[in-house]
């Protein structure tokens, strides 16, 4: 009798079409990064507009000052400390300043020193200058110092000068 409930069933689903396949298997791969925080940085300019040249009389004297606000926006909330540092290129008379050019691309005898407080930001990125996020947002007031570099006064003329500011999330 089993013997025939064999033959019925498999006669059944041949009959119905229905065909037994072999099974194969797939590996789905989930990958990811968990990474920290970050702010959204603002850039800033920071514009001397005319200085008059008297304002210099010799080599470190500091000819004119100007605050700038340095902004970080939408910070994630996990971020309780940042760590900031700046580069650009030393000035060649006072090389913890950052040098200046001018518009024609040559030296101009002039350097900034920038501060914060009571410390002075290095070109080298060696300065650290801890910020803390308040409702997400980082706001820091810095002092751009333009000085005479050298013995020599000031070119007459437009002058740069770009500093990079670099960010640590912690």
């Amino acid at each position: 009798m089993n013997k025939l409930l064999i033959v019925i069933f498999t006669s059944l689903i041949t009959q119905s079409g229905m065909v037994l396949a072999d099974s194969d298997s797939a590996t789905v791969h989930i990958t990811g990064n968990i990474k920290a925080g970050t702010c959204k940085p603002q850039d800033t300019e920071v514009d001397f507009k005319d200085v008059e040249r008297s304002s210099f009389s010799g080599a470190g004297t500091v000819g004119a000052t100007q605050d700038f606000t340095l902004k970080l926006t939408d910070c994630s909330s996990d971020i309780t400390k940042i760590n900031m540092s700046a580069t650009g290129t030393a000035d060649d008379q006072y090389p913890e300043s950052f040098a200046t050019i001018s518009e024609d691309g040559t030296t101009d005898n002039l350097a900034v020193k920038i501060s914060h407080g009571d410390n002075d930001i290095k070109p080298d990125g060696s300065t650290e200058i801890a910020l803390q996020p308040v409702d997400g947002n980082v706001s820091e007031t810095f002092t751009a110092s333009l000085m005479q570099d050298s013995g020599d006064l000031p070119k007459l003329g437009k002058f740069s000068s770009t500093v990079t500011v670099s960010f640590e999330y912690m």
